[in-house]
């Protein structure tokens, strides 16, 4: 009977978060991300040849989602996009009575049950929970390589840390930069452990044998990414793959990374007090503060966990919330040990904490709670793109922005990308051969369209939009809602995005 009762919790709570999660599950791909995983998840089921994401591909990612796939088609459910949207809900309910599995071997089990209810209404966990992305997935073997982790310190069971081992490397071919960025927060852990009866100090004797096994334990996880990597190494697009994964580090390590930046740090501050509520982030410090007491190793591992993903996410030109909330789980363990301490040095005031608690994460939830039921009845950019296959000829090319492998996938019509000045200026060259581009299309007889006002229409653009409207007429095919996904998932931002037919300039012809 008590075996059945130490799992009943952990059930109630994955079943409550799934539950949750699917009845919110988004209807279509939100984010372009979204899309393409459920595009390559497809054809990698189709081929059988496994296919990458962009960046580092993203390996287990895809064939997770290629998983998915397989499942929802034995049930006559051809809909990629929909079985990776159910995927990260999946993964997203695993990880609360994972994380409650943790935190009461790390303290006890009401600390375990707030901390682990705290991060299933988090926000943005939870909305990723709802369209197909990796952050869930990459958070659940996170949780599961700390979780063996802690076993083996209990433990020194080779199998805990050939499973800690396995689990990081999984963590590494869902998302690379999250496992390189944890590596620091990850060591320290395995090797001074937490603040537990079951959890000791290492003694110098026993510190060479740590030594060893911290390094068998990530040369387990190497070898486990490599392993899916190879792959990609083996195929006939293995050069495009290497110049895609290399850009990817450059990029984001110079051009995206701008060093400590004390205006992108605020900015990512905000977006933390914004998930927690200000009073939330008020007691999650003080549940921080309380751990300097007497769990000073715990304390240690948690600043490491928060500090280190946020000194790199934190300072990208491209910080949104989704990047931060490997970031949050601590605060929210640091939230439920807040909460367990008051009840416990004030017991007649139990029922009032819990009511102020849930307050206190239903607040956040319910802001967010309107996009979400938004994007669980509307896809408004996937209807944008059909619309445009309506309104363009077969064989016509469309000028677009972000949007384009909506438009490629929605509308089956061939794309043109805009010139943009993101990373460097748009170069006056760069506007001459485009220009002679667009003439050969136009002379060939192929109808060329472009989308005003489509996804990230920024500054950025601002050269190439000046340059289609210096050289060509533009004529109005009509607008139609859609919506733009790079604010992030707490915004529901419907815009009218024009479509327009390019001809040459009317005075051309003279």
């Amino acid at each position: 009977m008590r075996s059945n009762r130490k799992f009943l919790i952990p059930l109630l709570l994955f079943l409550l978060s799934f539950l949750l999660r699917l009845a919110l599950l988004s209807r279509g791909p939100y984010h372009v991300d979204g899309l393409a995983l459920a595009i390559e998840a497809e054809k990698t089921f189709n081929t059988q040849q496994l296919h990458f994401l962009f960046g580092p591909g993203y390996p287990l990612t895809v064939l997770t989602g290629a998983l998915f796939v397989g499942i929802f088609k034995i049930f006559s459910v051809n809909d990629p996009v929909m079985a990776v949207n159910f995927m990260s809900a999946v993964f997203g309910a695993a990880c609360v009575p994972l994380l409650y599995l943790i935190v009461r071997r790390m303290f006890n089990g009401p600390t375990a049950v707030f901390s682990s209810v705290a991060l299933s209404l988090l926000p943005t966990f939870f909305a990723l929970s709802t369209y197909g992305k990796n952050h869930t997935q990459a958070i659940f073997f996170l949780l599961l390589g700390i979780f063996f982790i802690l076993r083996y310190r209990e433990s020194k069971n080779i199998a805990a840390l050939l499973w800690a081992g396995l689990s990081l490397g999984f963590l590494g071919a869902t998302r690379i930069q999250d496992m390189l960025l944890m590596l620091i927060p990850l060591s320290v852990l395995f090797w001074r452990g937490i603040d537990a009866e079951h959890d000791s100090q290492p003694t110098i004797i026993t510190k060479n044998n740590l030594c060893k096994t911290l390094w068998a334990l990530w040369t387990i996880a190497a070898l486990t990414v490599l392993l899916f990597h190879v792959p990609f190494l083996l195929q006939s697009t293995n050069n495009h793959y290497q110049n895609q994964f290399s850009n990817f580090f450059q990029i984001g390590l110079t051009a995206n990374y701008l060093g400590i930046s004390p205006r992108m740090l605020s900015f990512s501050l905000f977006l933390t007090a914004r998930e927690f509520t200000v009073p939330g982030i008020i007691c999650s410090l003080l549940g921080l503060a309380l751990l300097s007491r007497d769990k000073r190793r715990t304390l240690f591992f948690l600043l490491l966990w928060i500090i280190v993903p946020i000194a790199f996410y934190g300072n990208l030109r491209t910080t949104v919330p989704r990047f931060l909330v490997i970031s949050f789980i601590p605060l929210a363990i640091a939230l439920g040990y807040f909460v367990s301490q008051v009840i416990r040095s004030r017991p007649k005031t139990k029922y009032l904490v819990v009511i102020l608690f849930s307050v206190l994460i239903c607040f956040p939830f319910l802001k967010i709670y309107p996009t979400l039921s938004l994007r669980h009845t509307h896809e408004q950019l996937p209807r944008f793109s059909r619309w445009v296959g309506q309104k363009t000829p077969k064989n016509a090319r469309i000028i677009t922005a972000d949007e384009a492998l909506f438009i490629e996938y929605y509308a089956r019509r061939s794309t043109l990308p805009q010139l943009h000045s993101m990373t460097a200026p748009v170069r006056p060259e760069e506007l001459a051969e485009y220009k002679n581009r667009v003439d050969q299309l136009l002379s060939q007889g192929i109808p060329v369209y472009i989308i005003v006002q489509g996804a990230y229409q920024g500054t950025i653009y601002e050269t190439f939009n000046v340059f289609i409207e210096n050289n060509y007429d533009l004529i109005n095919v009509g607008d139609k809602a859609a919506e733009d996904w790079h604010r992030g998932e707490h915004h529901w931002v419907i815009g009218r995005w024009t479509l327009f037919q390019i001809a040459p300039k009317a005075s051309a012809g003279h």
